[in-house]
């Protein structure tokens, strides 16, 4: 009876032993072996790209533009009283009297002998001043054919307050007669009306007013800047 005792109570504490050992040991735990370690995600950050320089824009060049080459220009009242000036009527004066009692461009207005032209208000350093009659246009004929410029330009309009309406005219002549290029419209005081024409070679050139207005009243015109030039690039 005793021996069976012992060796039950030996029994008990063997399977004692194997189980502490059992509870122990982690490696036995299936859990502990299957399941994984978590690791920290990686976060991935984009490679900043770096900012062009910006590259300075040229400056473009200015545009080039034909201007009038005034200093080799020729003034047509520089003219006047050579032998450039073939034939002028103004009023009852002209050229072929012995002694004119008027003077295109110098009797400004016919009440001054000098200083600058007044077209409106406009003044002007030079110009040519004309006078019609009731019933004839006043004129003036230059000879430019030994002169090599393209083009004519003049501001044109009444020097009078009192003007009723004026009509000018510019001719040209190649060599068979005079053809006119230009005509005004009716200007009044203080109308200014800008002219360019080609020349293309003209031998001769001839400005003339006409009395509009059909009186012989406060129509005196002036060709203000009255030239002949070229022009140049600038």
């Amino acid at each position: 009876m005793k021996k069976f005792k012992f060796i039950a109570m030996l029994l008990v504490c063997i399977m004692c032993v194997f189980s502490l050992i059992g509870c122990t040991d982690d490696t036995q735990d299936p859990k502990a072996s299957t399941q994984p370690t978590s690791q920290p995600t990686a976060v991935a950050t984009a490679t900043p790209v770096p900012t062009a320089t910006p590259v300075p824009t040229a400056t473009p060049e200015p545009t080039p533009k034909e201007v009038i080459d005034y200093e080799n220009a020729l003034y047509l009242g520089d003219l006047y009283g050579t032998d450039k000036t073939l034939y002028w009527i103004v009023t009852w004066a002209d050229s072929e009297t012995e002694k004119p009692s008027r003077v295109p461009g110098i009797n400004v207005n016919y009440s001054k002998t000098e200083g600058p032209m007044t077209i409106g208000e406009e003044e002007y350093e030079k110009g040519i001043s004309l006078h019609p009659r009731e019933d004839v246009d006043s004129e003036i004929i230059f000879d430019i054919s030994s002169y090599d410029y393209k083009y004519f330009a003049a501001d044109i309009g009444p020097e009078e307050k009192g003007t009723k309406g004026i009509v000018c005219m510019i001719y040209l002549d190649y060599g068979e007669g005079f053809e006119e290029v230009y005509v005004t419209d009716p200007l009044l005081y203080l109308d200014i009306e800008y002219v360019v024409i080609e020349l293309k070679g003209a031998q001769k050139i001839k400005l003339a007013v006409n009395n509009y207005d059909g009186t012989h009243v406060a129509d005196s015109t002036g060709f203000g800047n009255c030239l002949l030039y070229n022009t140049i690039i600038e």
